[in-house]
């Protein structure tokens, strides 16, 4: 099979999808992020990458928490909402219905079937964007995914 150089930019490599929540100046804010990974086993620890000037990112940074949420493919028409408008003009949350955990800054969505709650551990800034590395507080699940 043959290939063609299509460049440097890798954005074709398919990534996973989730909503990235945190509390932004008092208020829960979510976003749409592809970037994202566990980095590390013991202690665990969750990769997510977004640009500097993104309101989520203002709330990673104020709170040092943040949340992954993993939307099943029913979710898909929020989570593309999520990703279109901007936290600083919308409030998306109020498009979900949230739940707290440990982490009082990191609210997650009860409709997503997988969600973490992380604390910020490191921050890498980056040209155009942050790479925050949490670790994970918790995880819930539905019974759905369970077996």
């Amino acid at each position: 099979m043959a290939k063609k150089n299509i460049g440097k930019n890798f954005n074709v490599y398919p990534m996973p999808v989730v909503m990235v929540g945190t509390t932004t100046d008092g208020k829960p804010n979510f976003m749409t992020a592809a970037w994202v990974t566990r980095v590390n086993t013991e202690p665990p620890l969750i990769a997510v990458s977004m640009g500097l000037k993104q309101h989520t990112a203002k709330g990673i940074q104020q709170t040092r928490q943040f949340s992954v949420n993993v939307p099943s493919v029913d979710q898909a028409e929020l989570v593309d909402y999520c990703g279109l408008v901007h936290g600083y003009q919308v409030d998306k949350s109020a498009h979900v219905d949230i739940f707290r955990g440990s982490l009082e800054s990191a609210p997650m969505v009860r409709e997503c079937p997988l969600t973490a709650e992380c604390r910020l551990v490191q921050t890498v800034e980056l040209p155009k964007d942050y790479l925050f590395i949490g670790e994970v507080a918790g995880v819930y699940a539905t019974e759905a995914i369970m077996t």
